[in-house]
């Protein structure tokens, strides 16, 4: 996408650029797109854009499903391994079909299951922000209209 410059200064688009929209079809009825539906439609052309959403899509789906992935593997993310450490503090085994990404030095515990379970309180620190961010707009409002109905009673007391 490049954009050629005309001899009065102003841009043009090369052909097949996204900066004008297609031409409607015949009996198309639309007058024109809203600035978010063009916005939608370059993402949509974006291959980057539409991978990364993917891996997006991905780890909150894995955050959501957590314990429904630790009991598909069988493990929980607290649960010791002591059996599994050597002596030296070293796992004695890889990643198996019980533990898919293998077990942690010293403590034994299932890597996987952490993994997932990690996952969730990135979805957890949002919500908790736009809980508080919520009850802030709330107690703002709540003041404005108490103020205005104030203001009411008052003007209503001087016009007695």
């Amino acid at each position: 996408m490049s954009l050629g410059f005309e001899s009065t200064g102003t841009a043009v688009a090369a052909e097949g650029d996204l900066l004008e929209p297609p031409a409607p079809a015949a009996g198309d009825k639309r007058h024109g797109r809203s600035p978010s539906r063009i916005a939608f439609d370059r993402l949509r052309h974006d291959k980057v854009a539409i991978v990364c959403f993917g891996i997006v899509v991905f780890f909150v789906l894995v955050a959501i499903f957590a314990p429904l992935l630790c009991k598909l593997e069988g493990q929980t993310p607290t649960a010791f391994n002591q059996d599994l450490i050597a002596e030296d503090t070293l796992p004695l085994i890889g990643p198996t079909s019980d533990h898919w990404f293998g077990i942690e030095p010293r403590l034994g515990r299932d890597l996987f299951a952490r993994w997932v379970y990690g996952a969730r309180p990135s979805l957890r620190r949002p919500e908790a922000e736009l809980r508080a961010e919520s009850a802030v707009l709330l107690r703002r409002y709540i003041l404005i209209r108490q103020r205005q109905f104030h203001g009411i009673l008052v003007t209503l007391w001087q016009r007695r």
